[in-house]
């Protein structure tokens, strides 16, 4: 499993607590308003994120998610990605969860 994070303490925290208790985990810096690492390009079988709070936030990561996927899916149009972003807006924020 990777965790990509843009804020080092973060993942200092995660790499060594997963160091600690044995697990298959590994953080690495990731700043999402750049592309994937050509090595995590269609590397995963799933993505969950926390966007920042805007509509064009939510829209990078669910592209930066889908890059990172490793069975090609058809995207809809940008209109639909639109509408089902503007869906996932609440009152606490924007909260992208694909499943």
């Amino acid at each position: 499993m990777v965790v990509l994070e843009v804020d080092e303490r973060i993942i200092e925290f995660t790499n060594k607590v997963a160091k600690d208790l044995n697990l298959r985990l590994r953080a690495q810096v990731f700043d999402a308003r750049y592309a994937l690492p050509n090595d995590l390009i269609r590397h995963f079988d799933v993505f969950a994120c926390d966007p920042v709070e805007t509509v064009e936030g939510c829209k990078v990561f669910i592209s930066r998610g889908v890059s990172g996927l490793k069975y090609a899916i058809k995207l809809p149009p940008p209109i639909l990605i639109s509408s089902l972003t503007h869906l996932l807006i609440g009152e606490l924020g924007v909260r992208c969860i694909l499943d």
